[in-house]
């Protein structure tokens, strides 16, 4: 049983990693099959009309396409292995977490925030709701 799961995890794990490769990998040999059958339909049909002076051309048309979609795939496979960088917006939120992290320095000026909080910060102990609804029921002995 364990076996399975293993084996649909590892398989989860390399789809999440790995499925825009796969995807362009399918998708080549597709291509592939596709050009493969399109030449032998003209094979066949230039062998039913005698016209076999253009056969040379087709094998080299069909190389010449098997090159132009291997290149497009390792192209693509580039873009899609490449390591994804953080967007604006994210990059911009990752900075002021940053600075918020960052405690204030004595010279700077307290914001409008910190003067809302000041109440807060001057009372010596915080209850919350929690603390409230125990302190409505009586402690039993």
């Amino acid at each position: 049983m364990f076996k399975h799961v293993i084996k649909y995890t590892l398989a989860a794990v390399i789809w999440k990693k790995y499925r825009k490769v796969i995807i362009a990998t399918i998708m080549l040999l597709l291509y592939w099959w596709i050009v493969s059958r399109l030449h032998g339909d003209f094979i066949a049909y230039a062998e039913l009309k005698n016209a076999e002076q253009h056969i040379g051309l087709s094998f080299i048309v069909k190389w010449l396409m098997f090159g132009l979609g291997f290149a497009i795939f390792i192209t693509f496979s580039f873009i899609a292995l490449r390591p994804e960088k953080p967007s604006e917006p994210e990059k911009k939120a990752g900075e002021t977490n940053q600075a918020q992290s960052q405690p204030k320095k004595s010279s700077e000026k307290p914001d409008q925030n910190d003067t809302v909080f000041d109440s807060v910060r001057s009372k010596s102990s915080l209850r919350s709701k929690s603390d409230m609804i125990i302190e409505k029921y009586p402690k039993k002995k």
